[in-house]
Formats: structure tokens, C-alpha cells, sequence
């Protein structure tokens, strides 16, 4: 989070309940707050910013089985380079990590597949759960094994904020910290 991003909210927020205080009492005010608030009006912002009231959705036919239809052979054709990466993740870890002594990952603790066993699951919803389970599994697997490569050879932070962090990455040196660099590169800490 930016450092003053809080006091930015902070004023922000003191300004609005200044400003609002003035328009006490003034109807079309108190109707667009008690609006927003409980729901009948929307804000939608384009060019010109407007006020909309609320609309509900228009009831749309259910094509479910159509949009299944389109969608499945792009999401089951996943499964090949998923494989992929879990086989080649896997044989690198093996290989890599036993030579620079980096702690190995446990792929069975991010490859989770266990909700096919719930009951109320149909087969193919069951399948689908087996699938996810794997596919998120490798992909939270590899990220480790990524985040325990770069905390080896290159722990930096990035000089922009990056938006989900491995767990490793607090323990990197900031991004123009040669000292911190350093410390964490001297042949002491390396196997």
C-alpha cells in the first residue's frame, strides 16, 4: 500500500462529511444519499458521470448448455499444459534444489484433491472439483517453487508494489538496498 494512500482516504473522507453537512435539509440531497444507501439508485460513471435509478436485470433464457458448450474445450485443454508445467516443475525442483541445497516443496501440500468425496456433488461436478483441485494445485506448486528460486538467487524486491506477493518476499532486500543485498549474498548464507 502507497504510504499516504491512508492519509489521501483520511482527508478524502473529512472533506465529504464537511461538504454533505451543507446540504442538510436540501431534499434532492438527502433523497440521492438515502438512494445510494439503500440501493435504488445506481452510480454509474462513464463520460459525464449520471445518476441512474435502479434497474433490475432482464430475465435472460438459460443457456447454460450452450455456454458449457463453448467454454469446455478451452477450459479441458488446459489440462495439457498444466500437466506440463507439474512435470517440469517437479523434475526441476528435483534436480535444481538437490544441487544449490534449496529446501524442497512439498507438492503433495498445494495439490489438494479431496472434494470429489462430497455427497451431494453429482459425477460430473465431482470431475470438475478433481480438476480444479489439480490445475490449482500445480499452479499454487509452482508459484512456491518460483518464489523459493528467486529468494535463492535474486532476493530483491521489485521497485513497483506487486499485488499478491509470494510468502517469501518480505524477507527480500528493498530495491536500492546494497547493504541488504549484500547481507543476504554473503557466503555465509548460501550452501
Amino acid at each position: 500500500m502507497r504510504p499516504h494512500f491512508v492519509e489521501d482516504i483520511s482527508i478524502f473522507v473529512k472533506r465529504l462529511k464537511k461538504d454533505s453537512e451543507s446540504f442538510k435539509g436540501y431534499k434532492p440531497f438527502e433523497k440521492l444519499m438515502e438512494g445510494l444507501s439503500d440501493g435504488t439508485i445506481d452510480f454509474r460513471w462513464g463520460f459525464g458521470g449520471r445518476l441512474l435509478p435502479h434497474v433490475e436485470p432482464i430475465e435472460k433464457p438459460n443457456l447454460m448448455w450452450l455456454r458449457w458448450l463453448a467454454s469446455a474445450p478451452f477450459i479441458y485443454a488446459m489440462i495439457i499444459p498444466i500437466v506440463f508445467l507439474d512435470l517440469t516443475v517437479s523434475v526441476y525442483q528435483a534436480i535444481c534444489f538437490r544441487l544449490w541445497k534449496i529446501p524442497r516443496v512439498k507438492r503433495s501440500e498445494y495439490v489438494i484433491i479431496d472434494r470429489f468425496r462430497l455427497e451431494y456433488l453429482k459425477g460430473f461436478q465431482k470431475l470438475n472439483c478433481i480438476y480444479c483441485g489439480y490445475a490449482n494445485g500445480v499452479l499454487a506448486f509452482s508459484r512456491m517453487v518460483a518464489g523459493e528460486t528467486e529468494r535463492y538467487w535474486c532476493p530483491v524486491k521489485h521497485e513497483e508494489e506487486i499485488p499478491a506477493p509470494h510468502k517469501f518476499y518480505i524477507e527480500f532486500a528493498n530495491f536500492n538496498d546494497a547493504k541488504g543485498w549484500d547481507d543476504m549474498h554473503s557466503p555465509d548464507k548460501k550452501n
